[in-house]
This record gives C-alpha cells, sequence and structure tokens, in this order.
C-alpha cells in the first residue's frame, strides 16, 4: 500500500478543484458533477501529452549526452525549478523501467483506436443517443476500432477482443453475483445468530422458572403447617 502524505493529498485535490473550475469558465456543461471525471480524465490525457512532447523534444534529443546537458536545453516556457524536476523524474532508473515496459506493451498492441480528437467520453455518448442509452464495453470496442468507410480494422482481432471483453462482462457478473451471494449469507448467518441468541436466552429464563417451581414443590411436599401457625403468625404480625 502507498501512503500519501496528507498536505500533498490536498493540494492535488485543491488543484484538480481548480482545473475544474478553469473548465467550467471556458465551456458550458447540462450537468457539471457528471462531467467532472470525463473533463479531468481529458485533462490527465492533455497534460501527458504535452508532457511526453517536451520529453521527446527537449530531453530525448540524440545530441544531448549528459544530464547537465538536458538541463541547459529548457524550454522556454519552464521554469528551472519545473525542467529540473522533470529532467531528474525523466532520468530515474525506476521511470526508464516503467517506461520501457509500457513500450513493450504498446508494442503488442495489434489493434489501435481510430478515434482521432474524439474523446472516449463523447463516443459513449453518441453510442447512447443511438442506442436508447445503453453502451457497453463491446459497443464501445467495435465503434473505437472501425474505420470511418466502416470497415473494421482487423476483423479477426476484433471478433476475439470482442469476444474477450465478452468474457470479461461475464466474469465480472459472476463475481457481483457472487459478493451478493456472499453478502447474503452474512446476513443469513447473522440473522440465524441473532435467532439462536434470543432462543438460548428463552431457555435460560425457562430453566430458571423450572428451578423455582422445583425448589416451591420440594418445599411444599417436605414442609409441614397448621392452622395455629398460620394464626400465631398473623397475631405476631
Amino acid at each position: 500500500m502507498h501512503y500519501v502524505d496528507e498536505d500533498i493529498f490536498k493540494l492535488y485535490w485543491s488543484i484538480n478543484k481548480l482545473i475544474f473550475c478553469y473548465f467550467q469558465e471556458k465551456c458550458s456543461f447540462d450537468d457539471p458533477e457528471y462531467r467532472r471525471e470525463s473533463v479531468m480524465k481529458h485533462a490527465q490525457r492533455l497534460f501527458r501529452d504535452a508532457r511526453s512532447k517536451l520529453k521527446r523534444k527537449y530531453f530525448n534529443d540524440t545530441r544531448l549526452k549528459t544530464e547537465e546537458e538536458r538541463l541547459k536545453n529548457k524550454p522556454s516556457e519552464m521554469t528551472k525549478i519545473e525542467w529540473k524536476f522533470l529532467v531528474d523524474h525523466w532520468s530515474d532508473e525506476k521511470f526508464k523501467e516503467k517506461s520501457k515496459k509500457a513500450s513493450e506493451s504498446r508494442a503488442h498492441q495489434k489493434m489501435s483506436h481510430y478515434n482521432g480528437t474524439k474523446s472516449f467520453a463523447r463516443l459513449r455518448q453518441e453510442i447512447r443517443q443511438k442506442n436508447e442509452g445503453k453502451c457497453s464495453r463491446v459497443d464501445v470496442l467495435v465503434a473505437s476500432r472501425t474505420r470511418k468507410s466502416k470497415k473494421a480494422v482487423n476483423v479477426l482481432a476484433l471478433e476475439k477482443n470482442t469476444l474477450v471483453v465478452k468474457a470479461d462482462q461475464l466474469i465480472e457478473e459472476a463475481r457481483k453475483d457472487a459478493e451478493n451471494a456472499r453478502m447474503e449469507a452474512e446476513k443469513a448467518k447473522k440473522e440465524a445468530e441473532a435467532i439462536r441468541n434470543d432462543v438460548d436466552r428463552k431457555i435460560e429464563q425457562n430453566n430458571a422458572i423450572w428451578e423455582k417451581f422445583h425448589q416451591l414443590m420440594n418445599f411444599i411436599k417436605g414442609g409441614t403447617y397448621s392452622n395455629d401457625d398460620v394464626s400465631g403468625n398473623e397475631s405476631s404480625s
């Protein structure tokens, strides 16, 4: 588990809030809170793209051999502190390893999407408008992997990926059903335990009543008394 400093966490959400407020000033949304997640994801993609362009142009230049040379090759729109942070980040061995794995994964992709500048949120909205509000992962996969000529990029690969997505959906549904069954079983177990505790409590109460009853019967069977004793007890009282 990764622990994030509380001050950094607060700063992150403050920046997120400022970015979303900026988008609200520039654009109009029918339901801002509903659009927040899509807007912020798009902002994150724009940020990553901008940083990737900086890396290609100012950091990956083959003429730059040392870190000092890369530090000097600072973009004009950035401060020295900002640029040093990026250079240190890109020079870190952990980042290099992660970047290498990501590049290898992208190289194995057989189906790139043809959305262009259109966001997946907009694509999903268009699919919902066509399908009476319905939009599945399979719909998004097919629509984003189809050229404008309505021809799929790779029919066999598309069919294979569609089956994989459907299988994932079935697995997810099975997982949810299993989770619901587990919760129902847990609920039934708690109810049964409550009933058992109630029964045990009533049995204890009945046992106590029977114990007193037996004591009373033993007293009646073993004790003797007369009217004089009764009258004497009344006069003394």
